[in-house]
């Protein structure tokens, strides 16, 4: 009998077949099932480097540290920088800026002019507010292709924003802010409560203790949602720890700005509002990065503000969302959120919840004939929120204060009916 062994290598057109097909056969949002999977693969073809980097990714998203600190000799054997720079960004997410440098300096030994590693090592050096060095990473890449010059370009206006508005920042003299920080952090992820910390370095804040959506009865998620459809648990959990933010919005009777515990803050913080340019009358502000285009150009000196219908994107990606990672808020618009929350119910997102009373019905209606993904999700919440109703007094700041730092969460695990760890 003829003895067929699998081939040791893939050929590229298999293995763009399998990272198109995993997250198919996963579901897109089972991280867990997804690492499962690619570690399987990988023992099948352990020379198979893209498999061994797809497999690294996986954990970096679930946030699974032990794992990749096992892994990361067998990852090393495969030289390959992408591979690496992914153990950076997991030094950085753990806050060993030491490990991350020494890391970083690796892959810069081995190969530190290829395109990839020059564009990788720009948004390392960024995430560390070392702004310098990643103008001059953007520089070097300015130099490859047409494209890339002018993405090149757009990267190295943004790093000249943020270390200006940085610099600003560190220099003021402190003084008492005039609005309130929560960090939304559940009990179980003292390590992203640790990362805040350092990130917001002395600055006083308050932490609001997450709801765990997997613990919820099955009563509670029907009384908060009105029953409205199949609830994923981790979505109702996450919508409630912001009903609780805002509740405490309104006790304070101050305006504050909302962080969920995954922020990366991209410069600092401002001491007032005043800095950021907010209207007077705002109810609600999104301070995340994630909603505005990636072709964003940066050409500014200060901050402004939009409205949501103006930079509304077409078909989002994952860095073209609304997104509730970081938002300033009033006790006015903390109000109307939590009355228009309990006529409705807590069912879906509570980002595009929040987008779908940014917009009236007109506007609503404008998009979903757009046929989007936008106007999919969107249209999930227009249907939930009763009509008739005035938009609450939403903007969007342009640019934003925060990003996401890994996308990985433990509402996406609850959301396939697992309990993380």
């Amino acid at each position: 009998m003829t003895d067929i062994r699998a081939p040791e290598r893939l050929s590229n057109t298999a293995l763009r077949q399998m990272i198109s097909l995993v997250p198919k056969v996963t579901g897109g949002l089972a991280l867990a099932r997804r690492r499962v999977l690619w570690r399987n693969l990988l023992a099948r073809f352990p020379a198979e480097p893209v498999l061994a980097g797809e497999y690294v990714l996986a954990l970096l998203r679930s946030e699974s540290w032990d794992d990749l600190a096992a892994f990361e000799p067998e990852a090393r054997r495969h030289g390959q920088n992408t591979i690496d720079l992914f153990y950076v960004d997991a030094a950085l997410a753990r806050g060993d800026s030491a490990g991350a440098a020494e890391r970083l300096a690796a892959v810069e030994r081995r190969d530190g002019t290829s395109r990839e590693t020059l564009w990788r090592r720009h948004d390392q050096y960024f995430m560390q507010h070392d702004f310098d060095r990643a103008i001059e990473t953007a520089e070097q890449l300015a130099g490859q292709t047409p494209a890339d010059r002018r993405r090149a370009g757009r990267l190295a206006r943004k790093a000249a924003f943020y270390r200006d508005l940085h610099s600003k920042w560190a220099a003021a003299v402190p003084r008492e802010r005039d609005y309130d920080i929560y960090v939304v952090n559940l009990d179980s992820d003292t390590l992203r409560m640790e990362r805040m910390n350092r990130q917001l370095d002395g600055v006083p804040f308050t932490r609001v203790p997450g709801v765990r959506g997997a613990y919820l009865p099955d009563m509670v998620l029907e009384a908060v949602t009105h029953g409205i459809g199949a609830a994923a648990k981790g979505t109702v959990g996450c919508f409630l720890s912001h009903l609780g933010t805002w509740e405490r919005v309104v006790r304070a009777g101050r305006p504050a700005l909302v962080l969920e515990d995954d922020a990366w803050v991209l410069a600092g913080l401002p001491s007032r509002l005043a800095d950021v340019h907010l209207p007077k009358d705002f109810d609600y502000v999104s301070a995340a990065e994630t909603f505005l285009p990636h072709e964003f150009d940066y050409r500014r000196k200060s901050f402004g503000v939009a409205r949501p219908r103006d930079v509304l994107p077409g078909k989002p990606s994952n860095w073209e969302t609304p997104s509730t990672v970081a938002y300033f808020i009033s006790p006015a618009g903390a109000r109307k959120l939590l009355a228009r929350v309990e006529r409705d119910g807590a069912a879906g997102d509570v980002d595009w919840r929040i987008l779908a009373y940014s917009l009236s019905s007109r506007e609503r209606q404008a998009e979903l004939k757009r046929d989007t993904a936008a106007s999919r999700l969107l249209g999930h919440h227009h249907r939930l929120v009763a009509p008739g109703r005035r938009p609450i007094n939403a903007y969007v700041l342009v640019p934003g204060l925060t990003r996401y730092f890994v996308a990985g969460s433990v509402r996406l695990h609850d959301n396939i009916g697992g309990v993380a760890g």
